[in-house]
Formats: C-alpha cells, sequence, structure tokens
C-alpha cells in the first residue's frame, strides 16, 4: 500500500514503502501521570505504550527508514481504528472526541 496516500497528515521517508498487513498489537500497556495517579489535568488524559507484532517487521527494515514508516503507519491505523471505536460507541469508549 501507498502509506501517503492512506495517511496524509502522517509525514513518511520512502515515497513507495513496502506493504505489511496491519494486525493487533502484542501488548498494550497503560503509562505516564494517569497510571500513577498524578495527573494534574481536569480532563482524562491516559498515555499507552504499544507494542507492534513482530510478525509486521522483516529483517532489513532497518535499512530506507523502513522500520520509521512502518511504525508510523502503524500508529495511523491504530489513530483510525480508534477513532471508528470512539465514533460508534464500540469497544467501549462511548462518545466521540472533537479534534
Amino acid at each position: 500500500g501507498n502509506f501517503a496516500a492512506e495517511f496524509p497528515h502522517l509525514c513518511f521517508h520512502e515515497e513507495h514503502p513496502l506493504p505489511f498487513a496491519f494486525g493487533p498489537p502484542k501488548r498494550i500497556d497503560v503509562v505516564g501521570s494517569f497510571l500513577l495517579g498524578t495527573s494534574l489535568r481536569s480532563e482524562t488524559v491516559v498515555d499507552v505504550a504499544v507494542e507492534m507484532p513482530s510478525d509486521a517487521f522483516r529483517s532489513k527494515d532497518y535499512l530506507n527508514f523502513r522500520y520509521l514508516d512502518k511504525r508510523t503507519a502503524y500508529v495511523g491505523e491504530l489513530h483510525r481504528q480508534l477513532e471508528i471505536c470512539c465514533s460508534t460507541g464500540a469497544g467501549g469508549g462511548g462518545g466521540s472526541r472533537s479534534s
């Protein structure tokens, strides 16, 4: 796929990077001030660390910024999936977030 066309708001190094299949994250952890209970904001903001599945990468992805482009595309697709869940109320998120 053409990552730049799929995610025009993100910046990619390669014009035509190698495609990869989006799979569910291997691991998701809540991190930061929400986890520690030290958030000072009135609105709830939760930081998460997401581990991509190992089958998303190939041995030579360190060349020509492929790793970085795949990581960027993965975050873009994750964002798209979360927007869908939030707008439909699926996944327990409920409601929509204004941008």
